[in-house]
């Protein structure tokens, strides 16, 4: 028996990578309201809960949640799913789409709470039509 009978198969190294990139997006999809939470739980935090996740853009966890935002809205842009002639199964326009509205969320969120405060968005106004 020879010794190249007994090697096992190569790895698909795309394969494994896009299995790491949909691991790291479901991750990080996952785990920013609960890494949002726990910070805001922290006795010493001087956050809030607040009532829903853009209102964290407004408080000093806002690099946080736009970093994890613009992380997943990266890794979906880069993504490149299944191709299927039908738009509404075409896991790589879609996931463009999403990845793109990531980021729209991240740097564009929610109305602001306080509009006596300093604004740090791409719209510094307050406006409703902001959120």
């Amino acid at each position: 028996m020879s010794t190249d009978s007994l090697q096992t198969p190569p790895i698909n190294i795309d394969v494994n990578t896009y299995r790491r990139i949909r691991k790291a997006i479901g991750i990080l999809g996952f785990a920013l309201p609960i890494v949002l939470i726990s910070f805001s739980i922290i006795p010493y935090f001087p956050t809030q809960v607040q009532p829903s996740i853009s209102d964290y853009y407004y408080t000093n966890l806002r690099e946080l949640f736009t970093g994890c935002l613009c992380a997943v809205g990266l890794f979906l842009i880069r993504y490149q799913g299944h191709k299927n002639p039908n738009f509404f199964k075409n896991d790589s326009k879609l996931t463009n789409i999403a990845g793109a509205m990531a980021f729209g969320v991240a740097l564009m969120p929610t109305t602001p709470p306080n509009c006596e405060a300093k604004i740090y968005s791409i719209i510094p106004y307050c406006d409703d039509r902001l959120g």
